[in-house]
């Protein structure tokens, strides 16, 4: 989508720099996912790593964006 372009273009590829084109071993996630009513835009948008993204639980991808953005309750 063009969403996705546009955040690609504002946020290159953490494994090759390009701002357009694939991203090996990186997927694009909305923080907040459209079925708990989060936007498809670029400000709720991340980069996430193909194993966190793949994750079969959400724990997986919240261990993982705590470590990332250091946040602990």
């Amino acid at each position: 989508s063009k969403v996705l372009r546009d955040f690609q273009k504002l946020y290159p590829c953490p494994s090759t720099g390009k701002t357009t084109g694939a991203c090996p071993g990186w997927a694009r996630d909305h923080v907040i996912p459209l079925s708990e009513r989060g936007f498809d835009a670029i400000h709720n948008l991340q980069w996430l790593p193909n194993e966190v993204k793949s994750c079969k639980n959400d724990f997986c991808k919240d261990r993982y964006e705590r470590n990332v953005y250091k946040y602990n309750k």
